[in-house]
């Protein structure tokens, strides 16, 4: 949004004493053969306080996130395992168990 210098600084946004402004960029342009200043706005004064209070979260880096997901295939991978040797402990166990109904014969 263009607005004047005037008009730019006007807008602010005033909480517990604290005064906060808009981001904007500043332009100077003639017109009508006059100089005249405009700001463009980029964040108003009221969203800069509101990112002040409430800060996004900070996105994880490339590394950070390779890493995390490199965790989640080592967990993954520990829980196949598991299961696997549950499964092997649980064949063994029903062999032992068909052995002794048998009589020891195999």
């Amino acid at each position: 949004m263009k607005v004047t210098f005037e008009e730019y600084q006007a807008m602010t946004y005033e909480i517990d004493g604290v005064i906060y402004t808009p981001e904007a960029i500043f332009l100077t342009e003639e017109v009508d053969g006059e100089i005249r200043h405009f700001a463009e706005i980029t964040k108003t004064a009221e969203e800069n306080y509101k990112n002040i209070i409430n800060p996004p979260a900070p996105q994880p880096t490339t590394e950070e996130y390779l890493s995390k997901e490199v965790a989640n295939i080592k967990i993954n991978s520990m829980k196949k395992d598991v299961i696997i040797t549950n499964a092997l402990q649980t064949i063994a166990n029903l062999k032992v168990e068909i052995m002794g109904m048998k009589g020891g014969n195999s």
